[in-house]
């Protein structure tokens, strides 16, 4: 998949269920029960960011923005009291759609005057 707006396909959706898994669970054995539905659910929502910012990957701004990002999303999953018990997609979905557009309009707002300044 390259460049901005790339086409998701089922199999893409797939692949980053499966490499996001692991650390839901993992979240969930460590850190405390609950914790990793919303710690694979932020993990995702950021690889599909990267992902459909590829066409960024050689700016190094690009990188640190994705570190700073991912700073931000440890601290949330450290220390809020998720619940256990299930919550339905329609509550979940909107809150992780919200991140995903707000992580690509930091990454518009660095290519945008980040990009400009250094040339």
């Amino acid at each position: 998949m390259s460049g901005s707006g790339g086409s998701w396909t089922l199999r893409y959706t797939f692949i980053l269920a499966i490499a996001v898994f692991p650390l839901g669970l993992l979240a969930e054995h460590f850190v405390r029960p609950g914790s990793g539905l919303p710690a694979s659910l932020c993990a995702a929502v950021i690889v599909a960011a990267i992902w459909w910012r590829w066409d960024l990957r050689d700016r190094p701004w690009f990188w640190g923005t994705v570190i700073a990002i991912v700073a931000l999303h440890i601290p949330l999953i450290l220390f809020v009291h998720w619940t256990t018990r299930w919550i339905p997609a329609a509550i979940s979905n909107p809150f992780c759609i919200v991140d995903g557009l707000l992580i690509l309009g930091i990454f518009n707002l660095g290519e945008r005057y980040i990009d400009h300044v250094v040339e």
